[in-house]
């Protein structure tokens, strides 16, 4: 689990007597004379996994529980770019692990075999993410040839639940996953995606053995709009029980609820208080609503502190957190709900996971799915990211809404608090509060050069999270005009800006006030002459809109950051002794309804006109944060009425005689 702070419990797993460790990770072996493997010769496929084997073997060693995991991999490589993606393996070591063994060698396409030397594989240490591992490279590899590798790794027993993924980009021809225990100890599995259930061994006496097993698993290929890693076959493992001590369900969130609630409020020193009193005088709170304190708290961290994931633990506690200015993720939670307390603000502290890349099962518990934190405001029902500066009240980082959540809510028992821990969903905001609202008046000069627009631009919610915040961070004078006018060059990134101004262009707007962009811009792209005639590209002044092309049968949902929605209203004239000849094809319509009769997609083009005046306006949107595989066509369909309405072209003729 990413968060370490989170292993907060350790249940002791000790056997009735102690045990000599099992002889099956001593006694794994590989084939002495492998032969190559006959495949497709389907070149579409760089590489192929011909088998991937992990066993996790739990052992006791002195009444201690030791886990050794074996890795055992072969793979063929196809093309040149297969093998530029497999020359090198690495085994990341965290912690105290020790690799009990490392083999690798390539079978050759001549049958000869070259196993490499134990000088050959190194060890390095990565700075940046602070972990130690060793690593080879395979040399004299050519296509065709396959690549074999095992190693094991003792290590710390993974217990608290994993999750496991079998599935890649490449196919696998074979997969398996074994885990051995003693016999006092029982493990709990769940399957997503189509993986295979877990099988309890009922042969084996010695010890407990569960067995995944997969064949030919197809290589999983990234869509438009989907989540790939979230929809990889993979499992989730935990200890469930220990006969031994009498112990079940003993990774449970209940536990681990009151432990965090724990270290958030009830492990804070006299100085961590002084500190809370000093900063609450610093934000001065001059507002009386809940949510107005809320957001003037939340402004003042996020512009003041700094975020940094790998700061050291002790930058947790509340008294380093104020005086550096600086917090790690549990050192922002833990300031931020602090802060609340103090104010009488009632706060629940959420954890969930990233949504695209492994679902919270509410089902399940496993402490893997416990990766990021929310915190969550009953009384007006809104949730904060406290660990993403980028993020305001009501518009948390996207990845953690539209999921499940660990709920972990006060509880008092005399002058007695602790959490109790409940999952509910976490709902995100509405498609109507992330809306990007397009104004545009374009002046036509008779001779349909230097086009003018009077362009006004309004994005609220999430459309506004890519620009409102960044405006306060960006202190280079030439990067932030950059930044600016890419707000409007998304219409024309050729045209000449002649003015812009912004409103609202600060984070602490975010989620309360629109930031509106108004520009005035110069353009000579939008028209055309063709003989007589003026083409007037008007179908692009909404800017440049992707079209979605059916190549292959979809295979993953979709899977939209936010749910939002488009209004565009665009006003032209024609010019004195001029007429427009095909208006109508500005009127387009798609819509995507369900069966309950809601209209959960759409795009709906119009026009009208009135005293050489055109008026186009339109409304696009889309509800929902997911839609199935079979409702990607409807989906498509109307994503693809804004790519059509690009092809806008209008005929500018002049009048004849009589009109």
């Amino acid at each position: 689990m990413k968060n370490k702070f989170l292993l907060l419990t350790f249940v002791i797993v000790t056997s009735l007597n102690a045990q000599s460790p099992l002889e099956n990770y001593k006694s794994y072996r590989w084939e002495e004379n492998p032969k190559l493997t006959k495949t497709d010769s389907d070149t579409s496929n760089n590489s192929v996994v011909i088998f991937v084997k992990n066993f996790y073997e739990y052992v006791y060693e002195n009444d201690v529980l030791t886990e050794y995991k074996i890795t055992h991999k072969r793979l063929k490589l196809i093309t040149h770019v297969g093998i530029e993606s497999n020359n090198k393996v690495y085994i990341p070591l965290y912690n105290d692990d020790k690799t009990a063994f490392e083999k690798a060698r390539v079978i050759k396409n001549d049958g000869t075999i070259k196993e490499l030397k134990k000088d050959e594989i190194k060890e390095a240490f990565d700075q940046e993410s602070e972990t130690k591992y060793h690593y080879f490279a395979f040399e004299g590899i050519e296509e065709g040839c396959e690549i074999e590798y095992m190693y094991c790794i003792k290590q710390q027993p993974s217990l608290k639940g994993s999750i496991n993924i079998i599935q890649s980009g490449i196919p696998i021809l074979y997969s398996e996953s074994k885990y051995i225990t003693p016999t006092n100890l029982g493990f709990k599995f769940k399957s997503y995606n189509g993986c295979p259930e877990a099988i309890l061994d009922t042969n084996e006496k010695a010890n407990n053995v569960w067995v995944i097993k997969k064949e030919n698993i197809p290589r999983l290929k990234d869509e438009e709009g989907a989540a790939l890693k979230a929809n990889l076959m993979k499992y989730a493992v935990k200890l469930n029980f220990n006969s031994a001590t009498g112990k079940k369900d003993i990774y449970s969130y209940g536990p681990i609820a009151s432990s965090i609630y724990d270290r958030i409020y009830n492990e804070l020193e006299s100085k961590d208080l002084k500190s809370i009193k000093s900063l609450i005088k610093d934000v001065k709170l001059d507002a009386n609503s809940e949510e107005a304190k809320i957001r003037l708290i939340e402004n003042y961290l996020k512009t003041n502190f700094i975020y940094h994931e790998s700061l050291e633990p002790d930058k947790s506690l509340i008294s380093k957190v104020v005086a550096n200015k600086a917090y790690n993720e549990f050192g922002a939670v833990k300031l931020f709900a602090n802060l609340f307390k103090a104010l009488d603000i009632e706060t629940e502290i959420v954890i969930t996971s990233d949504r695209f890349d492994t679902k919270f099962d509410m089902d399940f518990e496993c402490y893997s799915f416990l990766d990021k934190y929310l915190l969550y405001f009953p009384k007006i029902k809104k949730y904060l990211s406290p660990n993403d500066n980028f993020t305001r009240l009501g518009f948390p980082d996207n990845s953690n809404i539209n999921n499940y959540g660990l709920f972990i809510k006060t509880v008092s028992m005399g002058d007695y608090s602790t959490g109790l821990g409940k999952i509910k969903f976490i709902k995100g905001a509405k498609y109507d509060e992330s809306m990007d609202i397009l104004r545009i008046k374009v002046d036509i000069n008779t001779d349909f050069n230097d086009t003018k627009l009077d362009i006004s631009r309004e994005m609220a919610g999430y459309t506004a999270a890519n620009y409102q915040p960044y405006f306060s961070f960006i202190k280079e004078e030439d990067k932030l005009k950059d930044f600016s006018e890419s707000i409007i060059k998304s219409i024309d990134k050729e045209g000449t800006i002649v003015e812009l101004t912004f409103e609202n262009n600060e984070g602490n707007f975010l989620g309360q006030k629109p930031l509106i962009t108004k520009a005035k811009l110069k353009s000579d792209y939008f028209f055309e002459k063709a003989g007589t005639k003026f083409l007037f590209k008007a179908g692009m002044l909404i800017g440049p809109q992707m079209e979605l092309y059916k190549k292959e049968e979809r295979k993953l949902p979709l899977e939209f950051p936010y749910n939002h929605g488009y209004i565009r209203n665009i006003v032209f004239n024609i010019p004195t002794g001029y007429k427009v000849s095909n208006l109508d094809q500005l009127k387009l319509i798609e819509n995507y309804i369900r069966k309950n009769n809601d209209s959960t997609m759409s795009f709906v083009s119009d026009y009208k006109l009135e005293n050489n005046i055109v008026t186009i306006s339109i409304l696009e949107y889309y509800k929902e944060y997911e839609y199935a595989v079979s409702e990607f066509e409807d989906y498509r369909r109307v994503a693809n009425a804004s790519a059509n309405f690009n092809k806008v072209v209008l005929v500018f003729e002049k009048k004849t005689e009589g009109q």
